[in-house]
């Protein structure tokens, strides 16, 4: 990946703002196994290096630890049993084992990636990336979600100096791993749409050309380059230091599934894997509402009386980020003057069909069965996966619409 061509292309930005990428080196291909010591010397990274790995990611990448104390790396290593979520104790342990090392080095692809990062940001250590699975799109992000106390909640963290990952070991992946990578990017789409109804009518900061980035990323996974398409969404994130141009209503109906099956005692399926299917109930959602040529405006109705009931244990958490929510700079008036250019941005959004071909095509779940979740779960989905961010969506705007 030529960071330094993509650099220039954002130089003198429209938006206003001048765009940098934090990371050195991105080498995704054939052979970056065996060279990863050489390569993060190329990248930059000091030479006491911590690795975060859990049995599963490290046994992808054999002759990984020699290739960097052939480098001259001196490594300590904390090893997870089987890291499926990033969650504080985690990270804790990962700023307690790595305190004496100079960066820390992710072998992994979620869930060890974003308890590294936050990690490394806490202990200010530089952090690199050894990607084991295209499973997600956080590899160059600069934030990290991670479940304190049941709760996911994002944290500002930084990006990583390098990002390497072997074909041959991406290749070897599961098959749910890389399923749940498409399900994230296909859930641009509708992340897209929210920014930019968010832009309309709020003013909240936006640039065509970074959500340009984000639809070529999308475009590079549907020609077979995820890896390389999920790293470019990352680099979007970092570019405008917020999960905002990759994240919207999709991602919160897959918090708020991944939230109550952690409350509940169960473990849930994969992030990705759930975005794409929150992704295609959103898009159905949408499409209905832009068929909807006049909306009435209305005070916000957030449904605090039900928060309680639907959220249990984590309901003060949600009414903390509703306090006051990203509908109290709305006007609602404003909604219904600008509701024929909201439904032009909703009218650009691909067909349901067109999406959950592409989901399949890629082993992607598409049903609520497949995620071994009830249709039960997709209403309160939509109507409550909405508090989880004090973010404005389309979905979040509903609370204001006679819909």
């Amino acid at each position: 990946m030529d960071l330094q061509k993509l650099r220039n292309s954002l130089s003198h930005c429209s938006c206003g703002r001048e765009h940098d990428i934090s990371l050195r080196l991105v080498r995704i291909g054939p052979g970056v196994l065996a060279g990863a010591g050489p390569l993060l010397r190329e990248g930059g990274l000091p030479d006491r290096v911590h690795v975060a790995a859990d049995r599963n990611t490290l046994g992808a990448c054999p002759g990984l630890l020699e290739s960097l104390t052939s480098a001259g790396f001196e490594i300590s290593l904390t090893l997870f049993d089987d890291l499926t979520h990033a969650d504080m104790a985690a990270v804790e342990r990962l700023c307690a084992e790595g305190t004496g090392a100079e960066a820390l080095l992710a072998v992994g692809s979620g869930s060890l990636n974003d308890a590294a990062r936050l990690a490394s940001f806490r202990l200010e250590r530089p952090y690199a990336v050894f990607g084991t699975a295209p499973s997600m799109d956080g590899y160059a992000s600069t934030v990290a979600p991670v479940l304190e106390n049941g709760y996911k909640r994002t944290y500002p963290a930084h990006a990583p100096l390098c990002i390497l990952a072997d074909s041959g070991v991406l290749a070897s992946s599961p098959a749910r791993l890389r399923s749940a990578g498409a399900g994230d990017l296909y859930g641009k789409y509708t992340a897209l749409a929210d920014w930019r109804v968010a832009h309309l009518l709020t003013g909240e900061y936006y640039c065509e050309r970074v959500a340009g980035l984000m639809e070529d990323a999308v475009a590079k996974g549907a020609e077979g380059a995820v890896m390389e398409a999920l790293v470019f969404s990352g680099i979007a994130m970092q570019l405008c230091g917020t999960s905002r141009p990759a994240s919207g209503a999709e991602h919160h109906i897959a918090h708020f599934w991944e939230m109550l099956s952690l409350r509940d005692g169960r473990e849930g399926d994969l992030h990705g894997r759930m975005v794409g299917v929150g992704a295609l109930l959103v898009l159905r959602e949408y499409k209905l509402l832009g068929g909807l040529k006049y909306v009435t405006a209305l005070p916000d109705r957030w449904d605090a009386n039900n928060i309680a009931r639907v959220f249990g244990a984590l309901a003060d958490d949600i009414v903390k980020e509703n306090s006051p929510g990203p509908l109290h700079n709305v006007n609602a008036e404003r909604v219904a003057a600008l509701w024929p250019e909201i439904r032009g941005i909703l009218a650009g959004l691909p067909g349901l069909e067109t999406v959950e071909s592409a989901l399949r095509a890629a082993g992607a779940p598409v049903t609520m069965a497949e995620l071994g979740l009830s249709e039960d779960m997709a209403a309160l989905g939509l109507r409550y996966g909405r508090y989880v961010r004090d973010r404005l969506t389309v979905l979040r705007l509903c609370d204001v619409l006679n819909v």
